[in-house]
Order: C-alpha cells, then sequence, then structure tokens
C-alpha cells in the first residue's frame, strides 16, 4: 500500500496560511495575524480529518483479501520473531535458579500466595 498524497486543496490552504502568517509577522498587523492562525487552525483540522480518514481505510483494507492485504502482511512478517518470548527460568529468593518448568510454576505459585495472603493483624 502506498501512502497517499495530501490532496491538492489542502495543500493549497496550508500554503495560503503559511504565507499569510509571514505577511503579518512582516507588516506586523494584528488582522492579518487572527486571519493567518483561523486559516492554520481550519487546515490544521482538515489535515487531520483527512489522515484519519485515511487510517480508517488503509486499516479496513488490511483485512480484506486482495492485492493490498498480501502487500502489507508480506512486509510485515519479516518483523515478526518465530520464536516466543518465554521465561526461560526464575531465581528464588535464595539465590537458587530453576529452570524446570514445574519448579518455575511452584515457585511462582508460592510467590504469589504469599504475595496475597490475608495480612495478620
Amino acid at each position: 500500500m502506498a501512502r497517499v498524497a495530501v490532496p491538492t486543496n489542502l495543500k493549497i490552504l496550508l500554503a495560503r496560511s503559511r504565507s499569510m502568517s509571514f505577511k503579518a509577522k512582516r507588516k506586523g498587523s494584528i488582522m492579518l495575524r487572527e486571519e493567518a492562525r483561523r486559516l492554520r487552525n481550519i487546515a490544521r483540522s482538515e489535515l487531520k480529518r483527512f489522515q484519519q480518514e485515511q487510517l480508517a481505510k488503509s486499516l479496513t483494507s488490511r483485512h480484506k483479501s486482495g492485492s493490498d492485504s498480501v502487500l502489507f502482511w508480506n512486509c510485515t512478517k519479516r518483523h515478526f520473531r518465530a520464536a516466543s518470548s518465554s521465561l526461560r527460568g526464575l531465581i528464588s529468593s535464595s539465590g537458587e535458579s530453576f529452570k524446570d518448568p514445574q519448579n518455575m510454576a511452584n515457585l511462582a505459585a508460592d510467590y504469589y500466595e504469599q504475595l496475597f495472603e490475608e495480612p495478620v493483624v
């Protein structure tokens, strides 16, 4: 999926806002500065709306069958790791290392039982 270009009318609005802002700074006119701020806010909101629409469109196209989704997942696939991130071992409070899954489960269960037991008052 190629990145979509910003529409021409939005580019023109952004350029007009920028040029008016420079003109207001050069002339020191408060009215020009307020008009430039109004144009800038309109341009920003339009750009944000356009980007949100494009994001929604690309997200829906990723999960449909077709060439766009295949291209996206082929590009993304190389960033996934084949191995899962699992625990390789736990160290007890005494400093002993456990690598056996059953011992690790028992150690974790003991730890959380001790952590969440009723406080003695």
